[in-house]
């Protein structure tokens, strides 16, 4: 394993909550000079976004209206097999979020989210009892790329285990995130600009939900009762 200064470290900690520092990709963003560098444990997200062109320098019409793999069956043949070999149920799962009609949110990137572990426990996909939880949450950040006019980019965090969350530093007992009803989101924009769109939508009425803002994500749920906060 590449070792990282202290400083790296620290920033690959707050990037990507609960993920190890195993696979580690320089992405560029068109607010900030240079590169950052984002943590990945799997291939998985690799293989979904570097085919769509995410890791491309962004540009004036970077944003794409429909992403060429939003469909489980547009993937390459060795995504699913390599897939269901990490995640268990993904094929099924894939299947369930190709039918959602997605516009801006690849299927690689939200099975991607849950191959993460953190202190040896692994995260795990949601039972398929808590698959519809996540729906209203994924149009949400639907709606938001299109406010944005940017797809996004990585999803640090969606449906966590109970043992999982419990090694999350900051995580709440009773999270969203244990319900499969949440979204931890990265975007090349600033999260700040991410949150103010995203409570613009909420005061709309467009969902009623949390929206949490982070240094380099923005947490998004669709709760039922409107709650803010900056972590």
């Amino acid at each position: 394993m590449k070792k990282f200064g202290v400083l790296q470290q620290t920033f690959l900690a707050k990037t990507l909550p609960c993920a190890t520092i195993a696979n580690v990709i320089s992405i560029p963003f068109a607010s900030t000079p240079g590169r950052k560098t984002f943590t990945r444990r799997s291939l998985l997200g690799l293989f979904g976004a570097a085919s769509a062109g995410f890791f491309a320098t962004p540009t004036a019409n970077a944003f794409m209206p429909i992403l060429p793999r939003l469909n489980v069956n547009d993937l390459p043949q060795h995504f699913m097999p390599l897939t269901e070999k990490l995640l268990p149920g993904a094929k099924e799962y894939g299947f369930f979020l190709s039918s959602l009609g997605l516009r801006h949110i690849e299927v690689s990137l939200v099975l991607d989210s849950h191959s993460k572990q953190h202190d040896g426990v692994k995260n795990s996909l949601p039972p398929p009892e808590m698959w519809n939880n996540l729906v209203p949450s994924l149009r949400v950040a639907d709606l938001v790329c299109e406010r944005l006019q940017e797809n996004v980019l990585l999803i640090a965090s969606a449906f966590r285990t109970s043992a999982y969350n419990a090694l999350c530093p900051g995580s709440a007992k009773n999270s969203q995130h244990l319900h499969n009803g949440a979204l931890d989101l990265i975007f090349r924009k600033d999260p700040a600009e991410v949150a103010h769109v995203a409570r613009d939508l909420r005061t709309k009425g467009f969902y009623q939900g949390g929206v949490g803002q982070y240094q380099n994500f923005t947490h998004i749920d669709t709760r039922g009762e409107n709650i803010d906060w900056q972590g």
